[in-house]
């Protein structure tokens, strides 16, 4: 009877411990390879949109993933230029889409909505400053905030940007406090929002700072434990946030996560595909999925990580 209970434990623990951290690779992204696009979710459904292609140049293609069906459906092409190093970000029903470059080094701050049950675009109220490439941004409580990036060549800021959808208002809040850069990453945990990582004047970054809407403050958490970098992804699960992949003179594949309750920062298992940067990175309520980016060549890959 002992060994029999001792069989159920072992093939217990196994079983979890195989079944987390664990990545399944889904249906190739329905476009062109590309790296630098912009991607959310809206409900149970994904969208990809812009980027660049090595061949075709700044893209404005989009679609929409049923992860149900694992299925590509291309929908109405994004209504602005085409561009990449854009962000974007989802806000109730709506997805967002704005800033970047065209390719002709001319910076862009124009923001556009889209509703997937019209699969229309509307043009919203351009960034209240000037335009911008490789910024960062995440949404809370039914508002997004973006920041940081570049804006002219070698030109870096680090100011911050709250989008209201009901007034249709940009409003500027409390600098990032900590250097100018771009490429970084963002993520929010519940009424809190995360920023770090990217390149710098003065190098490439591992510093991580938490953002707070209600005081409109920000404060300096645990730095990645992982190599510094940039052009990574990041998403978060619950109360805990996730770095992956990126560039420090080669691409990466590692992968950190963040408890935001310890302040802490644990190795998980590597990316199973190539290393790369510039991906894209979209969290649904239980799920988060990673895909595209840059080694060597542009990459289609999409991938599912539990």
């Amino acid at each position: 009877m002992k060994k029999i209970y001792l069989l159920i434990v072992i093939n217990y623990l196994f079983v979890n411990l195989h079944s987390q951290n664990t990545w399944n690779r889904l249906a190739n992204f329905g476009g062109l390879k590309k790296r630098l696009a912009v991607a959310f979710s809206i409900g149970n459904k994904l969208y990809v949109g812009t980027g660049i292609d090595s061949a075709s140049g700044a893209t404005k293609d989009f679609w929409e993933y049923d992860p149900d069906l694992n299925i590509w459906t291309r929908k109405a092409d994004f209504a602005g230029e085409a561009r990449f190093g854009a962000v974007g970000f989802s806000i109730g029903n709506k997805g967002y889409i704005g800033t970047g470059s065209n390719g002709s080094r001319e910076y862009l701050n124009d923001f556009w909505e889209f509703d997937p049950t019209t699969n229309q675009w509307t043009k919203k109220s351009n960034l209240g400053t000037v335009g911008r490439v490789y910024a960062t941004a995440f949404a809370i409580g039914g508002k997004a905030y973006i920041g940081t990036g570049e804006i002219g060549q070698g030109d870096f800021v680090r100011d911050i940007w709250e989008f209201n959808p009901i007034l249709n208002q940009w409003t500027q809040k409390t600098d990032f406090p900590g250097e100018e850069r771009q490429l970084a990453v963002s993520f929010n945990i519940g009424l809190r929002g995360y920023l770090g990582t990217g390149l710098s004047k003065n190098g490439i970054k591992n510093d991580f700072w938490e953002f707070n809407p209600h005081t409109n403050s920000w404060l300096q958490k645990q730095n990645l434990n992982g190599i510094a970098r940039y052009g990574a992804s990041a998403f978060s699960i619950g109360i805990k946030g996730y770095i992956v992949s990126g560039w420090n003179e080669t691409p990466l594949q590692d992968l950190w996560e963040y408890n935001s309750t310890t302040n802490n920062w644990i190795k998980k298992n590597d990316f199973e595909g190539v290393p790369r940067f510039n991906s894209i990175s979209i969290s649904t309520p239980n799920k988060c999925y990673f895909g595209l980016g840059w080694n060597k060549s542009e990459t289609s890959d999409f991938w599912e990580f539990k």
